[in-house]
């Protein structure tokens, strides 16, 4: 029998017919595949409170099954739906009513949203996959005894039904029903996919291939290699550079970030060597040879942002949101990896919200110097430019930094600035230009180190990593809120009908920009000719109500592209 049941009732097949014949209006749903890594589907499990039934794949009620995943009228429960929903993609489900237990926990805000550690809340103690190897002795899904996946199984689908109702009377529903639609929405953009120019990706290939070369035989020919950590160490070390121990204590510390401290020009070629084979490897060879690029999206970081992850090791999907911008200097006779990305319809309209996180910052903070520029268009970077006198790059990682970091290190790592005293001067006169949001900075470290929590402007609570150090604390403390704030001002503008009707279309969500494929008119967009003039491609601004949802003022900045970069 591959239908198994796992409650106390006395006729497990009469209810599993009941289920199926009227099923209830919202059900907790689980799936079992090989592995994270292959995620070939192996069973479903499907949950109440009190009843749960695990479905093979081979069985001939699993097509029922699926059918029941397809009904729009029935709300799905999954806990950390992005991962369910890309098993079940194939299958052409419902990703529209589906709920997400494990979004709910970080809503309340719990210290962790693992099934495992949530599920105790309700009296329905979920075991682990690591765990249940360890007690059978296996070290794969497949090899389980059925009895003991399908009872895994469905647990899970009852848990995740019971942590539903849990979660639904301690979090703020009004909140997690306007964010609900956000899981299909993702799922949707995640499985369209990007079109990839593959000789785009083969000259690229080439490029990187040489420097990769040239850079290791300069290593070679001074007797190290450049992959080799340890061999970089005694190498740089025995010419003077100096490099701190491991906390073993074993070899020198040779990370990007002790190495771009050292002057010794060997230094910055092992950067360049491992930049290129960086390049190479993450953003190039995967890619070569396949159609499109594909991404899961989900709602998991930590502050709430979306996140672009892969799908395990046999699968397309790869992190596209971390693809560098401007990788090369601008010197190279090289195109951007970014622009092996191109639109099935000759042309991607890109979306980007203006400075958004320093719009909320000034929100936030109610800092009047920094509202009043907002408010008058003005480029806050060479706002800062004209009254310091530091350049426009630096002026612009000062804005940044002192959003990310607190104290003189941080923002001295953040800047790449070795001298303290200049980063701590630096860091006075912004406090003299913004005495506002310098204030609402203190305030925040303060109050987060005490409560462990802070708050969007939407008034969502996020946790405090308390267990990585009070700085480390104190930084999230300034960043969380605008991180998060500035995911919900996104997300307002994806949910407006305007931009909603776009999706079939939608390609990709970056934090703060979205593309999407074709030559789309967005409301409100108007023309900017100096602009539009400077990049060599139409640039419009959007200053009208789309720049205005989310009750504060973010225009938009709409470009026409043949390539994403």
């Amino acid at each position: 029998m591959t239908v198994a049941y796992y409650g106390i009732h006395p006729h497990p097949a009469r209810l599993w017919q009941d289920f199926m014949s009227h099923p209830p209006d919202r059900f907790g749903v689980d799936v079992e595949t090989h592995s994270i890594d292959d995620i070939t589907l192996m069973g479903v499990g499907l949950g109440t409170e009190e009843d749960g039934f695990y479905i093979t794949t081979d069985d001939p009620n699993f097509g029922r099954v699926i059918d029941l995943l397809r009904d729009t009228n029935r709300a799905k429960i999954y806990h950390n739906a992005p991962f369910d929903l890309r098993v079940l993609r194939d299958y052409n489900i419902d990703v529209h009513n589906v709920d997400d237990t494990a979004m709910m926990a970080r809503l309340y805000p719990e210290p962790s949203a693992v099934l495992e550690d949530v599920s105790f809340w309700v009296g329905q103690q979920t075991q682990s996959m690591k765990r249940l190897f360890e007690e059978h002795k296996v070290s794969k899904v497949i090899d389980l005894p059925f009895e003991v996946l399908a009872e895994k199984c469905c647990r899970d689908a009852m848990a995740t039904a019971s942590l539903y109702s849990y979660y639904a009377e301690r979090i703020n529903m009004d909140y997690y029903t306007w964010l609900r639609p956000m899981f299909g929405i993702l799922n949707i953009i995640s499985r369209q996919g990007i079109k990839l120019d593959q000789d785009r990706l083969q000259s690229l290939d080439i490029y990187y291939g040489k420097k990769i070369m040239q850079y290791r035989q300069i290593c070679q020919s001074a007797g190290f290699s450049a992959s080799s950590p340890q061999q970089v160490g005694y190498f740089l070390g025995s010419r003077g550079s100096f490099l701190p121990l491991t906390r073993k204590g074993t070899q020198l510390v040779t990370d990007d970030e002790h190495l771009k401290k050292l002057k010794d020009p060997m230094a910055h070629v092992v950067l360049e060597y491992r930049h290129a084979s960086k390049m190479e490897s993450t953003y190039i060879r995967p890619y070569i040879g396949k159609d499109r690029a594909y991404t899961t999206l989900r709602m998991e970081a930590a502050t709430g942002r979306v996140n672009s992850t892969g799908a395990g090791k046999e699968q397309p999907d790869r992190n596209l949101q971390n693809i560098p911008k401007n990788a090369e200097r601008a010197s190279d006779d090289i195109h951007a990896v970014r622009s092996v990305f191109v639109p099935d319809h000759g042309m991607f309209t890109s979306m980007d919200k203006s400075q958004v996180e320093l719009r909320i910052l000034a929100e936030l903070s109610g800092d009047t110097a920094m509202k009043d520029l907002f408010s008058r268009d003005e480029d806050i970077h060479q706002w800062v430019v004209d009254r310091t006198g530091l350049s426009r790059t630096l002026a612009k990682n000062l804005n940044y930094g002192i959003v990310y970091g607190g104290d003189v290190q941080t923002i001295s790592n953040f800047l790449g600035m070795a001298d303290l005293h200049q980063v701590q001067d630096l860091m006075d006169m912004y406090a003299q230009l913004f005495p506002q949001a310098w204030q609402w900075f203190e305030y925040q470290e303060s109050t987060g180190v005490s409560t462990g929590c802070v708050y969007t402007m939407g008034g969502r609570p996020l946790r405090l990593p308390a267990e990585q150090g009070e700085r480390h604390m104190k930084n999230c403390a300034r960043n969380y809120p605008i991180q998060g704030s500035a995911f919900e001002d996104i997300t307002t503008l994806m949910l407006d009908p305007s931009i909603l009707q776009y999706l079939d279309i939608t390609r990709l969500q970056v934090h703060d920009e979205l593309i999407l494929d074709g030559d789309i008119y967005i409301e409100g967009m108007v023309l900017n000719p100096e602009k539009s003039e400077k990049e060599g491609h139409q640039i419009f601004d959007i200053k009208g109500r789309l720049a205005w949802l989310s009750g504060f003022y973010a225009p938009l900045e709409v470009q026409k592209v043949e390539r994403w970069g």
